[in-house]
């Protein structure tokens, strides 16, 4: 938790919350579950409060991106392979150059090659893949 500050201006704290008597009428004032009558919320009528998200919840977002960042893992190494840039320009074959200059297994760079070479015969699953509909 954070200490209280005061806001010099009220020589209140910041949470400081004033009663209903203290509001001018022109001002719309919004604190936690407390509306003010006729204060329209800024989120607009159907907004809920935003609440902590759960180790659950950033789980499942954190598995969404991982998702998202192989397919473009395997988008790039279908650019690359067709490039062959990487291959002039190292010496190397692109699974070793990726590799060496990431610090990836053998077995984990060849899972990603192996899984761009499928994806390339099966044209429906790799598109589903990579819209995120497909982990």
């Amino acid at each position: 938790m954070s200490a209280t500050v005061l806001d010099p201006s009220l020589e209140q704290p910041s949470g400081w919350i004033p009663r209903v008597d203290e509001v001018p009428a022109d001002d719309v004032v919004w604190a936690d579950d407390v509306v003010w009558p006729g204060a329209p919320h800024p989120a607009g009528p159907a907004s809920n409060a935003a609440r902590p998200q759960s180790a659950a919840d950033r789980l499942i977002g954190l598995l969404g991106s991982l998702d998202a960042g192989m397919a473009e893992a395997i988008r790039l190494v279908r650019q690359a392979r067709r490039s062959g840039e990487a291959e002039r320009r190292s010496g190397l074959p692109l699974e070793r150059l990726v590799s060496l200059a990431t610090g990836r297994t053998g077995t984990e760079v060849r899972f990603l090659c192996r899984a761009e070479r499928v994806l390339c015969h099966l044209p429906a699953v790799d598109a589903a893949f990579g819209q995120g509909r497909l982990s």
